[in-house]
């Protein structure tokens, strides 16, 4: 078994030992060699340190689906919000345009009213009216009857227009 301190001193003195790079501040290290020093180091390591390691890798699916779900229940919720919020905002729309068409309603139905005792109150007029030129008519009429009759009764008696009856 491989001292852990040791391992890391080598990749220490590897990058000691590594060029320098064009740009920047870093340094150009064999990555082969590396690799290999961090896998001895992952074999040396302590069991305990070992059994944690891979309890966490195992948890980290499991806290990442937990992330998730969480995510997608914040998500849902508040899809649900919206969806509630535009039901309302519709449900208040709806009700107002009911009102809206109620007050139309009545608003007619006083229209149609008022027209209907208008109608009423202007046939009346008119029959009033009829029934008055149709007494004239036959007051009229009833003279001309009179003056009819008294012609016909002078001209059987003999007496010509615009002489004076015999008495």
């Amino acid at each position: 078994m491989e001292d852990i301190e040791d391992l890391l001193l080598q990749i220490e003195e590897e990058l000691d030992n590594g060029k320098k790079s064009f740009f920047g501040s870093g340094v150009t290290v064999d990555a082969e060699v590396i690799v290999n020093i961090i896998n001895r180091i992952r074999d040396n390591y302590p069991s305990a340190i070992q059994r944690a390691t891979s309890s966490k890798k195992a948890a980290a699916p499991a806290a990442s689906v937990a992330r998730k779900n969480d995510y997608n229940l914040q998500d849902e919720t508040q899809k649900a919000s919206n969806i509630v919020m535009m039901a309302q905002q519709r449900a208040e729309q709806i009700l107002s345009e009911h009102n809206i068409v109620y007050q139309a309603q009545r608003e007619a139905e006083t229209i149609k009213q008022r027209a209907t005792e208008y109608r009423e109150k202007i046939m009346s007029q008119i029959k009033s009216e009829v029934n008055d030129m149709l007494g004239e008519a036959q007051r009229n009429l009833s003279d001309a009857l009179g003056m009819i009759n008294d012609a016909l009764k002078n001209n059987n008696q003999g007496v010509l227009p615009g002489q004076p009856k015999p008495q």
